[in-house]
């Protein structure tokens, strides 16, 4: 395997992310210009829907010609979720302290590399588990697992499973895949945390990916390589 056969659009991955991120949660309105929270946030707190409304900014210059600014003033914030500015300043100042979010001149956003961790607190990871960015992870008892042990127990070598018993054969969605492992693995896992094992074993050519459209609009496919 050459280095070529590494190369990734940055573009495509972080739209994906993005996608993943608020698919469910938050839309766009391109007539407005505006992000507007859909009947799936209803019960997220202040914090996930500040952090899916910041997420969602960063989305714009794949769904407009001319996007708008991609990050936020908290009034800004506050008016267009209608919550507080006594609850979003806070949350914000938080955030930046976690190094979540960053500020400049005023205006918030949330950086690429944090887009995981959003995605799988909103998800419903529990909060504690999910570690935040610059944080290390602390050992317990005999210590935690190595790489190489996640790579023969975690949800890669499950796919890599699933691929030997033909499993891909026809088109498979990520929602597809972890009802399969729930099912005939009993391994629980989000959608979410497997985006990054299928892009592993799409690199590996073990899988193709292709988008196709389904009722809820274009999602991505995994069928078997070769």
């Amino acid at each position: 395997m050459s280095l070529k056969d590494l190369l990734v659009s940055k573009a495509k991955v972080t739209e994906e992310e993005i996608k993943e991120t608020i698919d469910g949660y938050v839309g766009y309105d391109a007539d407005a210009l505006e992000v507007v929270l859909l009947p799936g946030s209803a019960k997220l707190d202040a914090t996930k829907k500040i952090l899916l409304y910041l997420v969602a900014l960063r989305g714009w210059r794949y769904v407009v010609d001319a996007p708008p600014k991609v990050a936020a003033k908290p009034g800004e914030i506050s008016e267009h979720l209608g919550i507080g500015g006594g609850t979003v300043r806070p949350v914000l100042k938080k955030l930046k302290e976690g190094r979540v979010v960053r500020k400049k001149g005023g205006e918030y956003m949330v950086p690429e590399h944090n887009f995981h961790y959003v995605r799988e607190l909103v998800r419903g990871a529990k909060e504690q588990t999910v570690r935040r960015p610059g944080e290390r992870a602390k050992r317990k008892g005999l210590g935690t697992q190595t790489r190489s042990e996640k790579d023969k127990t975690g949800p890669k070598a499950l796919v890599r499973e699933l691929i030997s018993d033909g499993f891909f054969a026809e088109g498979r969605t990520l929602g597809d895949v972890r009802a399969a492992l729930d099912r005939d693995r009993g391994y629980k896992c989000l959608v979410t945390s497997l985006s990054g094992p299928m892009r592993e074993l799409v690199r590996g050519k073990r899988l193709k990916r292709r988008k196709v459209k389904r009722q809820k609009g274009e999602v991505y496919e995994y069928v078997q390589a070769g």
